[in-house]
């Protein structure tokens, strides 16, 4: 099987070509990504390996003008940046313990972005123009790329997104409004996205877990595979 971290940064890209005016652009195996939102961890230079790219890369993500990062692989240290979080990295290979129960959940298509925008926007606490780069629903026209929207009683539960690529499926954009939380409709979604991308021939699943969601994946069966160090520039700290 083909590493999973190079397939996560894969999918960053494409994540980051499905954002209006979004790019990602590859250089000796380091991967500069800017999707326009004002948050760092989405406009990043990501390392899987130290090949001396990076410089040019940061460069080129810094002339955006946008709040950015470099995530790394190892803790090396970083000229002119400070280390200032670590993510896990978490994969599974086998979707034995997953199960989206009775709950009712369906993909949505490119024109059905919002709806998926408007429950993300609920799940983290800010305003829908947060996600204006995503309104127009370039990312869910990218092969490989779909949104999910679970709903009990029609109102929306929880949301997701899941990226197919190579061997495996990423699970992006997971979100849960506070007053749905703690009754398992974000682990359904999740569960969804990796059993449709099991379905359509993954052999593994990963993804970069906040505090919020990690206990929740390790449930459904996902194990970390490793920490990734994510650096701001020193002036951004």
């Amino acid at each position: 099987m083909e590493d999973a971290a190079s397939a996560l940064v894969r999918m960053m890209g494409v994540f980051a070509r499905g954002a209006d005016g979004g790019w990602a652009r590859e250089v000796e195996g380091v991967t500069a990504m800017v999707t326009g939102f004002p948050d760092p961890m989405l406009n990043a230079v990501l390392a899987v390996t130290r090949s001396g790219a990076e410089s040019e890369l940061l460069a080129e993500v810094a002339r955006t003008g946008l709040p950015y990062c470099l995530e790394t692989r190892t803790p090396d240290p970083v000229d002119e940046m400070v280390a200032v979080a670590t993510v896990p990295v978490m994969v599974l290979d086998s979707p034995a313990l997953l199960s989206t129960g009775n709950l009712s959940i369906r993909a949505l298509g490119p024109e059905e972005i919002g709806l998926h925008l408007d429950c993300l926007a609920t799940s983290v606490g800010v305003d829908r123009s947060y996600f204006a780069a995503l309104e127009g629903g370039g990312l869910l026209r990218q092969e490989g790329v779909t949104a999910y929207l679970a709903t009990v009683d029609d109102e929306p539960v929880a949301t997701g997104v899941g990226i197919r690529s190579g061997e495996f499926v990423g699970i992006f954009n997971m979100g849960t409004p506070e007053k749905h939380r703690r009754q398992g409709f974000g682990a359904a979604v999740a569960s969804r996205i990796v059993l449709d991308g099991f379905a359509h021939g993954a052999a593994g699943a990963v993804l970069q877990a906040s505090p919020l969601g990690r206990g929740i994946y390790e449930r459904l069966g996902f194990s970390r595979m490793e920490l990734w160090t994510v650096w701001l520039p020193l002036r951004q700290t």
